[in-house]
């Protein structure tokens, strides 16, 4: 994806967030993705398995899924979680481009699941 194509995605969808959430602020749920824990015992495990880094990913984004519904359920509030976004094409770069951007104008409360810290992006 070009770099233009980039900056328009992500400004269409900072355009819906601001349409949606407005002036009532959201929760940011952070924790891994592509990093954490899983991923280093991945790597100490069998890092040759296959699909095995597909897997933590899939695991990673159903935590995150799972402590956002808790979260909602909890605080009555629309809670934002970066695992459900995926768009084509994006790099890191375009991903954090975008959360950080969303947590500068939407994001009233910032909560991370636990052991965020090995998370390369939370912790960035």
């Amino acid at each position: 994806m070009t770099h233009r194509s980039a900056d328009a995605s992500r400004d269409a969808i900072l355009d819906a967030w601001r349409c949606a959430i407005a002036q009532s602020g959201a929760i940011y749920l952070g924790g891994p993705i592509t990093t954490g824990l899983r991923y280093v015992a991945g790597v100490k495990g069998d890092p040759q398995a296959p699909d095995w880094r597909e897997r933590i990913i899939a695991e990673n984004i159903a935590e995150l899924q799972s402590a956002a519904q808790a979260l909602r359920r909890r605080r009555h509030k629309a809670v934002v979680e970066p695992g459900s976004l995926q768009v084509a094409g994006w790099s890191q770069t375009d991903y954090y481009a975008l959360w950080q951007t969303f947590i500068e104008r939407h994001a009233s409360l910032v909560v991370f699941v636990p052991h965020w810290e090995y998370s390369a992006g939370s912790a960035r």
